[in-house]
This record gives C-alpha cells, sequence and structure tokens, in this order.
C-alpha cells in the first residue's frame, strides 16, 4: 500500500469507530431503560433489531424507536462521518471545505450544522451565582440565505442583473436608523462572574417587559436563585426582576455610572464583544433565523475547546437530548413566531 492508501485506510477505520460510538455515546445518558422519544413514556417494550441495534416500541403511543430515534444524528445516513464533521466544525472549517473534505453536499453540510446546534440548546442548567450581570444586545436583522418570504423593508439586499448578463447580489442604498430600530434584533445576555452563561431571544427591535417577561419564563428563572443580585442599566423593563422578588442593581449608564462599588457590566461588555467578534471572524454574518443557535454554539464553546478530549466530549454533550430533531424540524416556524409575535 502507498503512503496515501494508508492514511486512507486509517481515516476509513477511525470514522467507523467513531461512528459505532455514537450508540455508546447515547447510551451513557440513559439510566436503565430509554424512554420513548415522542411521548416520554417510560412503558415501552423491545422489538427486535435491526442492523445490530436494538428497536423498542412505547404501549402508550405505539410508536418505534431506537435509541438515536429524536437526537441529532437521526435520520442521518452517514453517521461514521459524524466525528469528522465535528472535528471540522471545531477547528472553524467553512461549510464548503467541510464538503469538499467529506464528500457531502453543502446543503447536507448546512443541516448537519444546525442539528448539532439544535441539540446543545439545554445542555448546561447550571444555577448562577452571586452577582449576576444582565443587558439586552443588538444585532443587525439578517435574512442571509433565504430565497423566498422575504420581509421587504428590512431587505439589504437585491437580486438582479449585472451588465455581463449574470445574476448578482445588489445591496440597497438604505439609510441606518439611529439608535436601536426595527432593522435590529435585540436578545437578552446573562452572566455571572464565574463564567455561567445564559441567552434568548427577545424581541425585534428595543426591549420590552413582555419580551423580556417571555424570555425570562423561558429559559433564565429556573436557573436563578434568591442569593443572585442583578446588575443592569437603567432600561424600566428590568423593574421586573424586582417582581420575580430578586436583588436589583442598576447602573446609569446615561450619566456614565460605569460602576458603583463591586456592581458593574464589564463582564457581559467584554462577552459580547467576543461574541459579536467570532461571529465577524467566524460567519461573518450570521441569519436572524439561527441566530438562536449560535448564541446556543458560542455558550459551551468555551468549555468544549478547553476539554483535552474535544470531539468525543462534543459528541456526548451532542446526543443528550432526544428533542433535537423535532427542534430542528421547527426552526422556520420559530423564526416567524418570533418576528409575528416580537415586532416592534
Amino acid at each position: 500500500m502507498t503512503i496515501e492508501e494508508r492514511l486512507q485506510y486509517v481515516e476509513e477505520i477511525r470514522r467507523k469507530v467513531l461512528g459505532e460510538d455514537l450508540m455508546f455515546h447515547r447510551s451513557g445518558h440513559i439510566d436503565g431503560r430509554p424512554n420513548c422519544p415522542h411521548c416520554k413514556s417510560e412503558d415501552i417494550y423491545k422489538n427486535g433489531k435491526y442492523k445490530d441495534k436494538q428497536k423498542y416500541v412505547c404501549k402508550s403511543c405505539g410508536k418505534g424507536f431506537g435509541l438515536l430515534t429524536g437526537t441529532c444524528v437521526h435520520r442521518i445516513h452517514k453517521k461514521e462521518l459524524w466525528g469528522s464533521f465535528i472535528d471540522m466544525t471545531l477547528q472553524s472549517f467553512s461549510i464548503r471545505d467541510i464538503s469538499k473534505k467529506l464528500g457531502l453536499s453543502i446543503q447536507t453540510v448546512f443541516d448537519w450544522r444546525h442539528k448539532l446546534l439544535s441539540s446543545i440548546e439545554n445542555i448546561d442548567s447550571k444555577e448562577f451565582k452571586g452577582i449576576v450581570e444582565m443587558d439586552d444586545v443588538q444585532m443587525r436583522f439578517n435574512q442571509k440565505g433565504r430565497k423566498t418570504g422575504f420581509i421587504e423593508e428590512k431587505r439589504r439586499t437585491i437580486i438582479g442583473i449585472n451588465r455581463h448578463g449574470n445574476r448578482q447580489s445588489f445591496r440597497l442604498k438604505k439609510k441606518r436608523k439611529r439608535g436601536i430600530s426595527n432593522d435590529q434584533v435585540s436578545f437578552l445576555l446573562c452572566i455571572d462572574r464565574y463564567g455561567t452563561i445564559e441567552t434568548g431571544l427577545l424581541k425585534i427591535g428595543k426591549i420590552s417587559i413582555k419580551s423580556l417577561g417571555y424570555c425570562l419564563n423561558d429559559k433564565f428563572v429556573s436557573r436563578f436563585n434568591t442569593d443572585n443580585i442583578f446588575v443592569t442599566d437603567e432600561c424600566k423593563s428590568y423593574n421586573l426582576l424586582q417582581m420575580y422578588g430578586f436583588d436589583h442593581e442598576s447602573l446609569n449608564i446615561r450619566r456614565k455610572e460605569w460602576s458603583r462599588g463591586t456592581f458593574h457590566l464589564n463582564t457581559l461588555n467584554n462577552t459580547d464583544g467576543r461574541f459579536k467578534s467570532w461571529i465577524k471572524s467566524s460567519f461573518s454574518s450570521v441569519s436572524t433565523k439561527y441566530l438562536n443557535n449560535y448564541l446556543n454554539y458560542f455558550k459551551v464553546l468555551k468549555f468544549i475547546l478547553d476539554s483535552d478530549n474535544k470531539v468525543e466530549d462534543f459528541i456526548k454533550k451532542s446526543l443528550k437530548d432526544d428533542s433535537t430533531q423535532v427542534r430542528f424540524s421547527k426552526i422556520e416556524n420559530s423564526y416567524w413566531n418570533f418576528v409575528n409575535s416580537f415586532s416592534i
């Protein structure tokens, strides 16, 4: 065998091992017999094997399933490539580069990326400790990649024909609106002094009490405790924290009150800057439709990159949630619900 053939053989063995390890890593999240991923019932029975993989049937809903049903690798054909895909993702390979190296279509790699990112939404349930900094962060509303269903007043580009007769994207000449406008989307960023972080989409435009309340109830409150002291700017919407019974310190940023003793927003502002720099350097920009997925990725990226076994740890985390497939399939609906329910 030539050197190239040997390297190719080793890579094929590696991919096969990583693919077979998916079942092993998934079983590590299951204590005893699995629950039904469709209705969460524990009343199940074995239903033979398919390709040496145990199958089950739920007595409550009558649906069949396996250990990987509902996870990020559900309905993925080339599971042996999943480990290599995660490895390249962590190395910040572009979708086109991954497509070429793995012999997959660009659309397949794009779908894999967002199946992976959808799997880590509820991965961290650690409670916040001590002082917690909270603020709303804005990014430009982005319809990158859409071919239909544009929100016309928010379009920044349009497809036209150039002088050579070819289709080309032209940037529309629009004046940027001052301050926080409906050309921006707000998300909530929350971080304590120990690095625990949580994010959530708020609304298009400026934060409101309604959007803050929805976001807090959806993801945040279960991770707060009575020992937390919240530090925010002077926005009146944050008075909602006192209604929840939490201690609240408000800094008057307009009057240049950057800190008050140990209370400041420096940790949060630093994290905000790192997130936006990471988005710009790694992806140039991201669609608002997928912004929540990239926020999820940013939250776990630090802990993954600090690990000695990055790929293996990411595989383990990605296989924990058996609701990933449902969440991935509803990304478009979730986007339009967000746009229609929380517009300025």
